[in-house]
């Protein structure tokens, strides 16, 4: 019923962000008006914007390589920290939804948070990893640095964003 390709995909990191995607997609319109695109993006150096998506492409995309499984301690730790670090990344979103006009939306650390909030799941995601589907051995910490590098770059672009629309 299912041929090697599909059972490769429903076991891979790509169904953990899957999750994150659909809801960066459904709710990335509900965000306040500082986090639209054209406010968003204003006055942003390229060098931040193209280093970011190169990154988000990585971030992304890496996962459909990486076979998930629950067989080490790592890999369940991996599954607690990845549901932490969504649990905590959707409530930085529904904050800013539900009370953009809060002390906590109007600061830089809470306007942040969507921005720094994703390291957390995505440690988890590199945890549950146990090998690659390409002949290669796989290494957590090689898609944890990747992902640090990505949040920074977020982080920054979002920091500015916020030095844009607020000072």
């Amino acid at each position: 019923m299912f041929n090697e390709n599909m059972i490769k995909l429903l076991t891979s990191g790509f169904c953990f962000i899957i999750l994150v995607l659909l809801w960066n997609a459904f709710l990335a319109n509900k965000l306040p008006e500082p986090f639209n695109t054209d406010l968003f993006d204003k006055s942003i150096p390229n060098y931040v914007l193209y280093g970011e998506t190169i990154f988000r492409i990585l971030v992304f995309f890496l996962p459909i390589l990486i076979k998930v499984g629950l067989k080490k301690d790592i890999n369940k730790i991996g599954l607690v920290v990845y549901i932490m670090g969504v649990i905590i990344y959707f409530i930085s979103w529904l904050l800013l939804i539900y009370f953009p006009n809060s002390s906590w939306s109007t600061n830089l650390i809470g306007f942040m948070a969507p921005a720094y909030t994703p390291i957390l799941w995505l440690i988890g995601l590199a945890l549950l990893g146990e090998k690659l589907f390409l002949n290669l051995d796989y290494k957590p910490w090689v898609y944890i640095v990747i992902s640090v590098f990505f949040v920074l770059i977020h982080s920054y672009h979002t920091y500015l964003a916020y030095n844009n629309y607020y000072r």
